[in-house]
């Protein structure tokens, strides 16, 4: 038989150690998602865990430490007994993540919502979080040209100042078993991010030009 067949969207449940309290998400509260631990097998004692908003509950391996995922990419813990009744202390921040939560009012079994994005150890000293990476604004990686195989260019001056189609040689960078790499400049652009590298092949091959 079902253990809870709640009138809300639940989620994320993940038992304590001893096998008698799950933790949940629960969208039942007005304010949105929250947390909370229920009696198993009886479903009669609840006990709200969050405040102010809460997801992905995680469970010390003693069972004396609660984890969840507050608003703003929190990682929130709070200390608990779980006999002979269930006790929980106020919560508080951890620490701060970049992890990627669903929008306000998405469902506790929404798919974006069903998912873990962090982990911790059984000890609760350390986390592993999946977090978004971003580039910052400024930083603009400058764009690679590879011209392989091209036909004469073994024959060609690769001096600074030498022109390759469009491009203009700036320097040499360094030369390896696979060819030597240059730092060129498109001249239409003008522009220090616009630098780029050429490879060229120190093979006498013929065979037609190839780019990437």
């Amino acid at each position: 038989m079902p253990y809870l067949e709640p009138q809300f969207h639940i989620g994320q449940c993940q038992f304590s150690p001893d096998g008698h309290w799950p933790a949940y998400t629960s969208d039942e509260a007005a304010q949105g998602n929250e947390v909370y631990a229920q009696a198993y097998p009886s479903d009669t004692d609840k006990t709200l865990v969050s405040n102010e908003g809460g997801s992905q509950p995680r469970w010390r391996r003693d069972g004396k430490e609660l984890f969840y995922m507050g608003p703003g990419g929190r990682v929130m813990a709070l200390d608990v007994k779980t006999a002979p009744k269930f006790q929980a202390l106020i919560p508080r921040q951890l620490f701060e993540t970049q992890m990627y939560l669903p929008e306000a009012g998405t469902r506790a079994n929404d798919t974006t919502n069903l998912m873990f994005r962090y982990d911790v150890t059984r000890d609760g000293k350390r986390f592993l979080v999946n977090n978004m990476v971003q580039a910052a604004p400024a930083v603009v990686s400058p764009p690679i040209t590879w011209v392989l195989n091209w036909t004469g260019v073994e024959q060609m001056s690769m001096n600074a100042g030498a022109r390759l189609g469009l491009y203009e040689i700036l320097a040499a960078l360094g030369a390896g078993g696979m060819g030597e790499v240059y730092r060129e400049r498109d001249p239409r652009g003008g522009h220090q991010s616009l630098r780029r590298a050429l490879l060229r092949f120190a093979s006498s091959s013929r065979r037609a030009p190839s780019r990437r």
